[in-house]
């Protein structure tokens, strides 16, 4: 019991002395070489022209200005073979084998404000040779109490190469298809498409523009399940600038390189380290059709005066003369090397009137397929009396892609057989302006306003 309650004293104990301390917030590493400075947040270049640790301390309320003095201590560290560190504790191995670095490798620059001041110790890499590390110990200025510790790693030439691999960015990556004349970008190929490569920009970080260039292997693979095939390689050199990376063409069809339609990708690495990775789909002829969309009907009309017009309602007996039915296409996945068949057929009641076969490229993603005309005197005279439905139904190689009917009215005209109409008056076009002018003339004139009793007097009542 007493033991527990001891415990829980000296965890309150340690709260306050926490609550009661400044706070280090730690910054951000600085090197400087040939006008220009590359950052990490625990990490420093060995073979810079300076070098900067930055960091900032907050002060709790209770410490006034003429209070906020501190400590700085900075050791040179043989840190073992793992991984950097960024804040140690006293615990920590990598604290055993540490040297004080003399007051004249480094300096300290501070900025006070109200209450944070930030702080940079500014080194000399020349007095840091056979360390691989760092450590800056932060503390009270008359005490030995330490308040925090901040590691940094010195990186060689070799290590910083490494980490400009780590940080390269591919950017603008892009999937190009060529089918025949079209070359578009996408990530669904069809099996019959000639060439298939990848092309993207790789930029290096701004802490690459303080390195020097670095010359690599860029390998470009396929990978296909959990198979990876080496396609191609060659050197290039990593600099400051961008450099802009294309693939050698791949042919879809290929047996060895895509047995089968599926899921592919293709991927570039630079020095074992994948940069960038275009993943792709192979279409068989199947999927390819169930991407391909008839997406409207229209019909072009020939009326009896010859003018041609494109008609959005239905066709008139004695209005329209023929008319000619267009097909508008949508293609998802341009494949000029693979030509379908389409089938378009005209029925009424089930009979069918004309059918017409056409070869239909995919070379465009939307593209307008006229039929041939069909004259309305084909139909049989009977039908003229009423309205005709006619269907028009596309296939393509087989596949229903879409039926739409044609409504073809009897003619708008009065007769003059008693005064009867050929069709409901309610179908019968209404011209409002010439109904008001028919009405006017129907309706006379109403009489003129009779003179008041006055006017014929002659003057008013006295």
């Amino acid at each position: 019991m007493k033991g527990g309650l001891r415990r829980v004293v000296n965890e309150a104990f340690e709260k306050a002395l926490r609550l009661g301390r400044p706070e280090v917030l730690a910054g951000e590493c600085v090197s400087w070489l040939g006008g220009r400075s590359a950052r990490w947040p625990t990490r420093l270049l060995n073979w810079a022209e300076e070098g900067g640790i930055d960091f900032s301390i907050r002060w709790p309320s209770g410490y006034s200005s003429a209070a906020r003095h501190f400590r700085l201590q900075l050791f040179g560290c043989h840190l073992p073979a793992c991984s950097p560190f960024a804040r140690e504790t006293p615990a920590s191995p990598a604290t055993l084998f540490r040297v004080p670095l003399p007051a004249s490798a480094w300096r300290t620059e501070t900025i006070a404000g109200e209450r944070l001041t930030s702080v940079r110790v500014r080194l000399n890499p020349a007095a840091l040779a056979g360390f691989n590390g760092l450590l800056l110990e932060i503390g009270a200025a008359d005490r030995e109490r330490c308040w925090e510790r901040l590691g940094v790693e010195l990186l060689e030439e070799a290590g910083a190469q490494r980490l400009r691999v780590d940080e390269l960015r591919a950017e603008t990556r892009q999937l190009w298809i060529q089918s025949g004349d079209c070359l578009y970008p996408g990530n669904l190929v069809p099996e019959t498409s000639e060439l298939l490569f990848g092309e993207f920009s790789l930029r290096s970080s701004a802490r690459g523009a303080v390195l020097p260039p670095l010359p690599g292997r860029l390998d470009w693979s396929l990978a296909t399940g959990k198979e990876l095939i080496l396609l191609a390689s060659e050197q290039v050199v990593l600099g400051p600038g961008a450099i802009h990376l294309r693939s050698p063409g791949i042919s879809a069809q290929l047996p060895a390189y895509f047995p089968r339609p599926g899921e592919y990708s293709l991927r570039a690495s630079i020095n074992g380290r994948e940069v960038a990775a275009f993943p792709f789909t192979v279409l068989s002829r199947e999927d390819l059709l169930a991407r391909v969309k008839v997406l409207n009907l229209e019909l072009a009309a020939t009326a009896t005066d010859g003018r041609v017009r494109l008609q959005k309602d239905a066709l008139h007996w004695g209005a329209h003369v023929s008319f000619q039915p267009i097909l508008q296409i949508e293609t998802a996945v341009p494949a000029p090397n693979q030509p379908v068949r389409c089938t378009a057929r005209l029925t009424q009641a089930g009979k069918v009137l004309r059918s017409e076969e056409l070869i239909l490229a995919l070379d465009r993603r939307i593209q307008r397929l006229p039929l041939r005309s069909f004259v309305l005197r084909e139909l049989r005279a009977a039908a003229r009396a009423r309205p005709a439905r006619l269907t028009l139904t596309v296939r393509l190689q087989g596949l229903l892609k879409g039926s739409w009917p044609i409504i073809i009215l009897p003619s708008e005209r009065l007769t003059n057989f008693e005064g009867q109409l050929k069709c409901p008056a309610a179908d019968l076009p209404v011209d409002e302006e010439a109904y008001q002018e028919i009405l006017a003339r129907l309706v006379p004139d109403p009489p003129p306003r009779p003179k008041s009793l006055w006017h014929i007097w002659g003057g008013r009542p006295t």
